[in-house]
């Protein structure tokens, strides 16, 4: 189970590259792709100082079936090219996915396709059938110790609910969902949160707010009421969010203070405007830096 966990992210983004285990000599072996891919990480592996078994990413890679061998001999030769870019170690987790991977996987893990039902038992959300009541995922219950399909159903105001999605992201409140195959959540981009189990049209400035996105706008806070973020120089001591986005709000002092730019001496990521330090505020390793460690081990 913890090995799926880990592997989903990595899936979706490459679109669960590997090939065929057949012997068609017009492409390569599951085995083969998982070598010649994998083998690409080695150098960066190393200049990260990270060991090079490597056999989480033969395992990871190693497994689907290509429904086109040329176009996933294609897709290899596609990432062995940009692997011979100065950059590839920093880079590799924002390459476009190939028009060639995608024809020859053309299922994305991450994404409902199969014929599970709600309540079903799943491994990945690909396993799960679509719905027309809202998003599905496999959802991995805590307290049951089990996976399986559920619906997320997008709630209007005054219906009940259970978190609010903002974008790509729905914050749960704490009540346990175990058990439960649909779950109503509000939608904040239509302007809606869940506050305290009902959805509820999101404040505007000045009024009383309370819970993960009551407040309308992209540029307001909650600190007991919606406000409007503040530039460098102005106070933050009613909330460490109260800053506007190139500002950021240092403890002790509560004052808002400019983000610095690449190549300033840091030692924290609010500090920069990248949102990532690593001594000196610079580019944000993105998803690849932070993978590189499933790639190695």
């Amino acid at each position: 189970m913890r090995l799926r966990l880990l592997a989903l992210p990595l899936l979706a983004l490459w679109g669960g590259i590997a090939c065929s285990s057949g012997g068609d000599d017009s492409g390569s072996s599951s085995s083969e792709f998982a070598a010649r891919y994998c083998a690409l990480f080695k150098p960066c592996c190393a200049k990260a100082g990270m060991p090079t078994t490597q056999n989480l990413c033969h395992l990871m890679f190693g497994a689907a079936v290509a429904k086109d061998q040329q176009a996933a001999e294609e897709c290899i030769s596609q990432y062995e090219a940009w692997a011979q870019e100065a950059d590839w170690c920093e880079t590799f987790g924002s390459k476009p996915r190939p028009a060639s991977c995608v024809k020859a996987y053309p299922e994305d893990p991450s994404k409902p396709s199969g014929s599970k039902k709600p309540g079903e038992s799943c491994n990945v959300s690909s396993d799960c059938a679509l719905s027309a009541k809202g998003e599905v995922d496999c959802y991995h219950d805590f307290d049951a110790d089990s996976d399986y399909c559920r619906v997320r159903v997008l709630a209007p105001v005054g219906a009940a609910c259970t978190g609010t999605k903002l974008g790509n992201v729905t914050v749960f409140e704490g009540q346990s969902q175990s058990g439960a195959t649909e779950v109503s959540v509000c939608d904040a981009d239509a302007g809606a949160y869940c506050d305290n189990g009902t959805c509820a049209a999101r404040v505007a400035v000045g009024g009383a707010c309370g819970g993960y996105a009551s407040c309308a706008g992209t540029d307001t806070y909650c600190a007991g009421t919606c406000k409007t973020k503040v530039p460098a120089g102005s106070s933050c001591a009613d909330s460490s969010e109260a800053c506007q986005d190139d500002a950021y709000c240092p403890f002790p002092e509560d004052v808002c203070k400019p983000r610095a730019t690449d190549g300033a001496a840091c030692s924290s990521n609010e500090e920069c405007l990248s949102s990532y330090c690593d001594g000196t505020c610079k580019a944000h390793p993105g998803f690849g830096g932070l993978a590189l460690g499933m790639f190695c081990a």
